[in-house]
C-alpha cells in the first residue's frame, strides 16, 4: 500500500529568525539557570583509528556533514532577552 506522493519541503528565506520550538525553549532556558547544564546535553565519543588518517578526506567529510545538516551550524542569540 502507499498513499499519495509527499510534497518535498523546501527552504525559506531568512530575512528573519524563525522561532525555537519548545525543546530548543527548553534548552536556552537550563542554559539560564546554569550554563553547564547544557553539558548534560552533548553525546561525547571517542574512536580508535587504526592505520594512515587522510585528514583532507576527514575535513571534507565533516565540512560537507555540517553543511547538509542545518542543526549542526545552529546558534541563538539573545535580543531583547529571549533567543532567537
Amino acid at each position: 500500500q502507499h498513499g499519495a506522493p509527499l510534497a518535498a519541503i523546501t527552504p525559506t528565506g531568512r530575512e528573519q529568525a524563525p522561532p525555537l520550538s519548545l525543546a530548543q525553549q527548553r534548552l536556552w532556558f537550563l542554559a539560564q539557570l546554569d550554563a553547564a547544564a547544557g553539558a548534560a546535553y552533548h553525546l561525547p565519543a571517542a574512536l580508535r583509528l587504526r592505520g594512515a588518517l587522510d585528514l583532507p578526506a576527514l575535513r571534507a567529510t565533516l565540512d560537507r556533514l555540517v553543511a547538509r545538516h542545518e542543526s549542526l551550524r545552529t546558534t541563538f542569540v539573545e535580543r531583547d532577552g529571549a533567543p532567537v
